[in-house]
């Protein structure tokens, strides 16, 4: 397999897996805003149901890597930084928005568009380097 086939590969494996755990995310952030709780917690519980998902999606089928010590803890060293970015890029995003009906779902997909990219890269390079060999 080429290395741009393999790349483009893995990346529209990368966005199937990513738009079931965006809505798994999503889903989860908006029942729990029902439930009155705050919105950075909410935000997230939601990623870190979303990064589970995810984390065992993309090691199975995008990358087909094994999974080990060493990729989960590389694993939950990207996806904690990302939390922070996503959880901050949100609360920026809704307060930038402040007053808009449409806030809430802009600022979601807005901080999921930036971790997302993060996380393609981050999973590709350091999480799951021998699955661009597939």
């Amino acid at each position: 397999m080429s290395a741009s086939h393999g790349w483009t590969a893995q990346a529209a494996r990368f966005g199937l897996v990513g738009v079931g755990t965006l809505v798994l995310d999503f889903v989860t952030y908006r029942a729990l805003l029902l439930l009155d709780t705050d919105i950075s917690p909410a935000k997230a519980a939601g990623f870190v149901v979303g990064t589970t998902a995810a984390y065992l999606l993309n090691r199975s089928w995008t990358f087909r890597a094994r999974g080990g010590r060493r990729a989960i803890v590389a694993f939950a060293a990207l996806y904690a930084t990302t939390l922070v970015v996503n959880v901050a890029v949100n609360k920026v995003g809704v307060v930038l928005l402040e007053g808009e009906p449409w806030r809430i779902e802009v600022a979601f997909l807005v901080a999921q568009a930036v971790t997302s990219t993060l996380n393609f890269f981050g999973m590709r390079y350091l999480v799951f380097p021998d699955g661009r060999k597939r």
